[in-house]
């Protein structure tokens, strides 16, 4: 039996491509669940914010804000985000937005979208994010090197800071990868391929 595996595609006329750069907007969409790791998404942003105001590098002038389009799927990890939340004083920089309808018009203040996960498929929210010209901040979760260029993964603090502050920004990149790679134009010609092998 013949196995094709074809990749989630991407409809980009729903997603408005604008040149963007480094700046303090961080975004993250998606459910918040064991599935996403949210802790380490607490983790990971605090010490984004700790960093800039020990001025350990030359980060956005601005403080950071992470914006989170996403609804609990479990009242515990609920608590948990809300609790950290207050217990590092992150009320004024986290942003807990629910589910979000129009989510183009969230992209158009944004910098960076990022990305948690202990495992994923690929995550249409960052590639909606790059189709947008937002630059990813990928946790390198297995595989992910398979589906997306080590430029955009970290596997710790260290790296992820690289990403926020000190690597190059290139909106048209992001864009030209899904489009290249995984919009839905090209999936529909990769079916079409399939279906004509099996003929």
């Amino acid at each position: 039996m013949n196995i094709h595996v074809i990749p989630n595609g991407l409809d980009l006329s729903k997603w408005e491509f604008k040149d963007r750069k480094h700046g303090p907007n961080i975004l993250y969409v998606g459910e918040i669940s064991h599935k996403k790791g949210p802790m380490l998404l607490m983790n990971a942003f605090h010490h984004l914010l700790v960093c800039q105001y020990q001025k350990r590098w030359k980060g956005a002038k601005d403080p950071y804000h992470l914006w989170i389009a996403g609804q609990f799927k479990d009242p515990r990890f609920e608590f948990y985000v809300k609790h950290y939340i207050m217990q590092t004083k992150m009320e004024e920089y986290v942003h807990l937005q629910g589910y979000v309808k129009d989510l183009p018009a969230l992209h158009d203040t944004m910098n960076y979208a990022i990305l948690t996960s202990p495992w994923e498929s690929q995550n249409l929210g960052i590639m909606e994010a790059m189709a947008s010209g937002i630059k990813p901040l990928i946790h390198w979760f297995p595989g992910a090197e398979t589906i997306y260029p080590k430029t955009y993964l970290w596997n710790d603090f260290t790296q992820l800071k690289f990403l926020v502050s000190e690597s190059p920004y290139n909106s048209k990149e992001y864009r030209n990868y899904i489009e290249d790679r995984y919009s839905m134009k090209n999936m529909i010609k990769k079916i079409g391929e399939v279906m004509e092998v099996k003929k």
